[in-house]
């Protein structure tokens, strides 16, 4: 089963889904452990017993849900979502560059000194490098354009900070590749536990906040996204599921009637 959360006219929806099946097993608006729990006891708890795996992402109230509605499956947490919040902390570490910038010139013009803005050799200002930049970091090194290419040069020259917050990203990316050849779980996991210690190590040694930040979030979750090593389960499924509820919602120009809305959901999705 994959849980994944979805937001429709201001209300966030929790949905419950079948990875092999893509047809959505619960939803419900809300996203309290409580009342979700008495929902999912209206499923024969057989049933619920014969899950043996749940993917979702690193929220609390669904890891509570999970050990509660699910007791033989074991929880991983997508792989996707670590890597979501690794590059969302990565262009953390950019944005707070630029708004120093940002402060600097609003504090010059209030008092009324001169503001100078470098220029680089690519023709771009320190602002707008900083702003430029956001699309090639979250790409892989041999996907940059020559311009790219170019721009990187400088930003990294300009910023260590973010060339070292870049790389270890690009590090715990490359972490999820799983082991080539023949191997048994308790072997890959053992070795991927060590080389993720390992990793985060450096992360917390390289005093930048947003890496400490990944660092301690990985580590508190460490069981349930070593899981991914299993089977390789994600909530792809599930994000596609989303993404069909949008198309859905799009095609019938929203979803003004409620009640009605949802029961065509479930007559489509369910």
């Amino acid at each position: 089963m994959a849980i994944d959360e979805k937001n429709i006219n201001g209300v966030t929806y929790t949905i419950l889904s079948n990875r092999k099946t893509s047809k959505i097993a619960l939803m419900a608006s809300t996203l309290k452990v409580n009342e979700l729990m008495q929902l999912l006891k209206e499923f024969d708890i057989e049933k619920r017993m014969q899950v043996r795996s749940l993917s979702r992402d690193m929220a609390s109230n669904y890891d509570w849900l999970g050990r509660e509605a699910f007791m033989n499956a074991y929880h991983v947490i997508d792989k996707f979502h670590v890597i979501k919040h690794v590059m969302e902390q990565l262009q953390s570490t950019r944005i707070r560059y630029r708004q120093q910038e940002l402060a600097r010139r609003r504090e010059a013009v209030k008092n009324k000194q001169k503001y100078t803005e470098i220029t680089f050799s690519n023709g771009d200002t320190v602002l707008q490098l900083l702003a430029r930049s956001r699309g090639l970091l979250f790409l892989l090194p041999n996907e940059w354009s020559n311009q790219q290419k170019q721009r990187v040069e400088i930003l990294f020259k300009q910023y260590p900070e973010i060339k070292t917050a870049y790389y270890l990203v690009l590090r715990i990316r490359q972490w999820f590749t799983p082991p080539k050849g023949k191997t048994t779980y308790n072997v890959t996991r053992k070795r991927k536990k060590e080389q993720l210690l390992e990793l985060l190590k450096k992360f917390k040694q390289s005093n930048i906040e947003e890496m400490k930040n990944i660092a301690f979030l990985i580590k508190k979750n460490m069981g349930q996204i070593i899981n991914y090593f299993i089977a390789k389960e994600t909530n792809a499924k599930a994000e596609a599921l989303n993404q069909n509820l949008q198309r859905f919602i799009n095609v019938n120009y929203g979803a003004r009637n409620s009640d009605f809305f949802l029961y065509r959901i479930k007559v489509h999705f369910a």
